[in-house]
């Protein structure tokens, strides 16, 4: 072999080294990348797993403050009824008279616009605005005849009594 044939192949053999080399370094690279991203895809697949439980946790609780919400709602709706049982007892006129209210007060809030349950709850919380009479005294409340000035007085504290019982 001649010398510059020699050289050709020891050069053709450096180069061929030198390939293999950074094809090492290509594949340990690859290989490196492959690791980072199964871990990562690990991690985001714990997370997801964390975020998972996260929202169901999160509808649990939402459905158990939906319960209470809707335990709430029928508790304060059977209170308003015990009470304008209540001052049914009290005067039977006034009872007629909160349910006409009720119902004018529904009619209007829709025709302005009012959502369905908003005029519904309208109309549930109307007859309490006469709950107060519960606290007028019997000889003003049935008088028969007009009332005297003293008697007025009394009779519109028929709302402070109302807002009394209401409040808190």
């Amino acid at each position: 072999m001649t010398t510059a044939a020699s050289e050709s192949s020891a050069t053709s053999q450096k180069q061929l080294e030198a390939a293999q080399q950074q094809l090492l370094e290509y594949a340990r690279d690859l290989n490196r990348v492959f690791q980072s991203e199964h871990e990562k895809e690990s991690a985001l697949r714990a997370t997801t797993r964390q975020l998972l439980s996260f929202a169901q946790d999160l509808n649990h609780a939402f459905r158990a403050e939906q319960e209470k919400s809707r335990e709430l709602e029928r508790a304060y709706h059977d209170t308003l009824q015990r009470l304008l049982r209540a001052s049914h007892y009290k005067d039977q006129d006034t009872g007629a008279h909160n349910q006409r209210l009720a119902h004018y007060a529904r009619v209007l809030a829709l025709f302005l616009g009012w959502t369905r349950e908003e005029a519904e709850r309208l109309f549930a919380a109307t007859p309490m605005h006469d709950i107060g009479k519960i606290g007028v005294p019997d000889a003003v409340l049935f008088k028969p005849g007009p009332l005297d000035e003293a008697e007025w007085k009394v009779l519109k504290r028929h709302t402070s009594f109302g807002a009394s019982l209401l409040a808190g």
